[in-house]
């Protein structure tokens, strides 16, 4: 059973661990090679996509609110937005925008982007669905105690999207994961913080390296 959580203002998130810091900490192969190859343009290009999933994520919510698409200012936005459109033509869905959520035992927090009824959804302008983003809606769904979740793909180009949920034992199994996560990220940082500082020049074996 998950600790209890609860919803509090966003000026409190200081002080509480994110769960995409968490998720952040246990990069995927795929990612670093991809940072190798690009070098020191890895975080231009992050950074700009970082701005699109921002731009899509707000325009959205203002659509929720007011039945009205905020802005945005990209090509790859713009698309990422068609993309969204296509999926609300074909699901019809009732949506509400997600709230930010606090687990007071672990000091965690995250912020779902949507819910359909009890399903949190996360919206992705990706190229693909990579596992990670599982199991951070099953941190979110940890957090909610909830039991069904789903990534929304929006495509950068092709103004089309990919629709992905999740439920029962599913997520049940991306809770455990990221909860898995959690504690082998606090037992690392733990252990570093523990271990700076501190020399190991005297030690007999420290000639053995």
């Amino acid at each position: 059973m998950a600790p209890p959580s609860q919803t509090l203002p966003p000026e409190e998130v200081a002080g509480y661990l994110r769960v995409t810091t968490v998720l952040a900490f246990f990069a995927e192969p795929t990612l670093v090679d991809w940072m190798v190859k690009k070098g020191p343009d890895a975080k231009k290009i992050a950074k700009a996509a970082m701005k699109v999933g921002t731009e899509v994520d707000e325009a959205i919510k203002e659509f929720i609110r007011s039945n009205k698409y905020g802005k945005v200012k990209t090509v790859e936005a713009v698309s990422c937005l068609d993309g969204f459109k296509r999926w609300y033509d074909d699901y019809r869905p009732s949506l509400s925008v997600g709230a930010r959520l606090f687990n007071e035992e672990y000091k965690v927090t995250g912020e779902p982007d949507l819910y359909l009824g009890d399903r949190i959804i996360d919206i992705k302008c990706a190229r693909e669905i990579r596992p990670k983003y599982h199991v951070q809606t099953g941190g979110y769904a940890w957090m909610a105690d909830k039991g069904a979740t789903g990534i929304l793909r929006l495509h950068k180009q092709l103004g089309d999207y990919e629709y992905v949920e999740r439920n029962g034992e599913q997520v049940v199994s991306d809770r455990n994961c990221f909860l898995d996560l959690l504690h082998a990220y606090n037992h690392l940082q733990g252990l570093l913080l523990g271990a700076k500082g501190v020399s190991n020049a005297d030690s007999p074996a420290a000639d053995t390296f």
